[in-house]
């Protein structure tokens, strides 16, 4: 119900017209863990038994300003998916770094890395459209967030915007809002764009 989607925090400036595809299952949260040195993405949702998604691996170096992100330099199959070390974005006009906790998978996500929806993309590409985490940091144009705030949003890695699948993103405060109390990183972005569309 569109009182259940803003009980946990959906804005209500959405317009109600749909314009993103429909999610027919639910979608799991996916949460980015370092074990012995590698990322290791594990999956988890209602009524969904993803244990692990295993792409390409790098190992890390923890090199100064660099994060850990899966992304790809070319649109493929899941092989195509690169987990490795890219320099972590700094915030700039309104734009907020945001400390990402957990991300989720939708369809559309697995569209654009295949290529199935046409698109041109920034090189090398972040994947994910989904997040929740935390304010880390704020461009000099920011009015709502400040550091420490908790958020979650949609919308990224499209249009020409970078994903989310990295240990940081640095997205522009209209795409984000503040999550809830009692609702942690994996619910919040689990919701994220199916709460979206639900409420379309």
């Amino acid at each position: 119900s569109e009182s259940g989607v803003h009980g946990i925090g959906l804005p209500s400036f959405y317009p109600k017209r749909s314009w993103m595809p429909v999610a027919p299952f639910p979608t799991p949260a996916v949460t980015l863990r370092l074990v012995g040195g590698y990322l290791s993405a594990g999956c988890s949702g209602i009524g969904n038994s993803v244990s692990e998604i295993t792409p390409q691996r790098r190992r890390f170096t923890n090199r100064g300003n660099a994060m850990r992100a899966a992304y790809i330099e070319r649109t493929g199959g899941p092989d195509a998916i690169t987990i490795g070390e890219l320099p972590k974005p700094e915030p700039v006009g309104s734009q907020v770094l945001v400390k990402v906790g957990a991300v989720s998978l939708n369809p559309v996500d697995t569209y654009i890395r295949s290529g199935s929806i046409p698109a041109e993309l920034p090189k090398p590409f972040v994947i994910g459209c989904d997040l929740a985490g935390t304010v880390e940091a704020i461009g000099p144009d920011v009015k709502r967030l400040s550091p420490g705030d908790r958020v979650w949003g949609s919308n990224q890695g499209l249009l020409g915007r970078q994903g989310t699948f990295a240990e940081y993103a640095a997205v522009d405060e209209c795409w984000l809002h503040p999550t809830p109390e009692g609702i942690d990183d994996q619910q919040a972005a689990a919701i994220a764009l199916v709460g979206i569309t639900a409420h379309l």
